[in-house]
Parts: C-alpha cells; structure tokens; sequence
C-alpha cells in the first residue's frame, strides 16, 4: 500500500515538472516570437 502511494506522489510530481516546462518552452517561444517581429 505504501509503495502504490509513493509511487502515486512520485508520478504526481513528473506529471506536474513535465507540464511546467512545457509551459515555460511555450513562453519562452511566445517571448522569441515577439522579439523576432520588432
């Protein structure tokens, strides 16, 4: 029981870093974007 829930916490935390860069490489690519116009 206890390693199905520190597998869960574990999985929580890579599911949530993974969609953190994601949206850091979004902005960061929004903020390139914006730069290559001016």
């Amino acid at each position: 029981m206890q390693l199905s829930i520190e597998g869960t916490i574990v999985h929580d935390l890579i599911t949530r870093a993974f969609f953190t860069c994601l949206e850091l490489q979004m902005e960061h690519s929004v903020n390139w974007d914006s730069h290559a116009q001016f």
